[in-house]
């Protein structure tokens, strides 16, 4: 991640295990120099056009670091850029760890299990929270190589896909479970599909863990791809994935134009199913019963076990914009106080910095002069999530990525609520389910 720091690219965090990385490029360096063109003045798009070019082949980096005056020169050997799906691993208390994934990419089984690893491990956590808000989806192996780790049976199906001529193909769990995973809880919203909605769907047929958020977007289709002779692709679809009882992820689109199915999360939005829980219980009629006895919804997508609105700051559009600038503020602070952050680990940063009134207010002015508009209307409502985005990002600067979602996710009302919920002894209530059966 770079931007330009006063008319110079300033790297803000290099990727993990990316050629920069292993050039040695750090967070704050300052690229002055990209072979034998001068770097100052220029922007992004011209620094990436020099940054590409074919694997192997090496470019040399004049970079400033620190207060030194004289610049360092280093070569960047040209690789693939890994772009990491499992974003971050925290502890959310000494009992529970969270982890965020992104999307279901090639390298997802192997860094979820770096995260098991870390908390498990190293932190000595028991259970799990995986957020998988406005995760798209991708690859069905590695939503399967997840459940897995979170189901110690073998051969338990989690998802199976049926079509008019296209025969049942069941997936299901390969029995090696690293470590002894206890409650689990997924977190999803309505941007979560297709694997996500594979995964939310299995633990809450099977009973296995809480589904906590709002309804998910919907995408349970099956495409089969054929190669055209003119290069182009044609992708038809065979079948549906449904839930292991039975459950289409699809959301319905029969009777809708395209621009209804498209619009759809602005029409959850306007009749209420993002802030209030009986919408979205209203929407998702059909009922389905667990093993245990508990009711599950179908009628498209994954609707939780426990609602949590949307918060009223992700519904500004102020607060969108804002969102966008935070980053490069944020580095510009640490940059100036750095020398007065002096703490130990992320969490008693958590406890002691704030980032105060003048400092928000700085902010908003440095978004102005950048082109978002100041709303006084909406102010008090993206007051405190800046300030805690703000907080993240300079936590990230000192901690990593554990320190950023560990400070993110302490006012996150989706992440509280399912610390509350697994702090239950019975977080599905199923004795009580077996109790009233009997």
């Amino acid at each position: 991640e770079t931007f330009n720091l006063d008319d110079t690219i300033t790297v803000v965090t290099p990727i993990a295990n990316s050629p920069a990385a292993k050039a040695g490029i750090v967070a704050g360096d300052k690229i002055i120099a990209v072979g034998d063109s001068a770097a100052v003045g220029k922007d992004l798009r011209w620094l990436n056009a020099r940054l590409r070019g074919k694997r192997g082949t090496q470019i040399r980096l004049s970079i400033l670091r620190g207060t030194s005056p004289r610049p360092q020169v280093l070569t960047v050997e040209r690789d693939k850029i890994p772009l990491h799906s499992v974003e971050g691993a925290t502890a959310l208390d000494d009992k529970t760890g969270y982890v965020k994934i992104s999307r279901f990419s090639a390298n997802t089984t192997r860094e979820f299990t770096a995260a098991l690893e870390f908390l498990f491990e190293k932190k000595g956590v028991k259970n799990l929270v995986i957020d998988l808000r406005g995760n798209p989806g991708g690859y069905l192996d590695k939503a399967v190589d997840i459940l897995s780790q979170l189901f110690p049976e073998k051969d338990q199906l989690v998802v199976f896909t049926k079509g008019r001529t296209v025969h049942k193909n069941e997936y299901k769990t390969n029995g090696r479970q690293r470590y002894g995973v206890g409650k689990v809880a997924i977190l999803i919203d309505e941007g979560s599909a297709s694997a996500s909605e594979i995964v939310a769907g299995a633990v809450q047929d099977w009973d296995r863990g809480v589904v906590v958020g709002r309804r998910s977007f919907g995408k349970g289709l099956v495409q089969e791809p054929y190669a055209l002779s003119d290069g182009s692709e044609l992708r038809l679809t065979v079948a549906r994935y449904y839930t292991p009882l039975g459950r289409t992820l699809q959301k319905p689109y029969k009777g809708k134009s395209k621009k209804e199915y498209a619009d759809e999360d602005k029409d959850r939005l306007a009749r209420g199913e993002l802030t209030n829980a009986d919408s979205t219980a209203a929407h998702d009629s059909t009922r389905y019963f667990t093993p245990n006895g508990r009711i599950v919804y179908g009628g498209g997508g994954i609707t939780p076990d426990v609602f949590v609105p949307i918060e009223a700051a992700a519904r500004s559009n102020y607060y969108q914009n804002l969102k966008n600038w935070a980053s490069e503020f944020a580095y510009r602070y640490y940059v100036l106080h750095r020398s007065e952050i002096k703490f130990t680990d992320w969490r008693s940063f958590e406890r002691e910095f704030k980032v105060t009134d003048y400092a928000f207010r700085e902010f908003v002015g440095y978004a102005e002069r950048h082109g978002v508009g100041r709303d006084n209307v909406q102010m008090e409502t993206v007051k405190e999530p800046i300030r805690r985005l703000m907080k993240a990002r300079i936590a990230r600067q000192l901690f990593g990525e554990e320190g950023y979602f560990g400070i993110l996710n302490d006012n996150d009302t989706v992440v509280r609520r399912a610390l509350e919920v697994l702090q239950q002894d019975d977080p599905l209530g199923l004795r009580r389910i077996a109790q009233k059966r009997k």
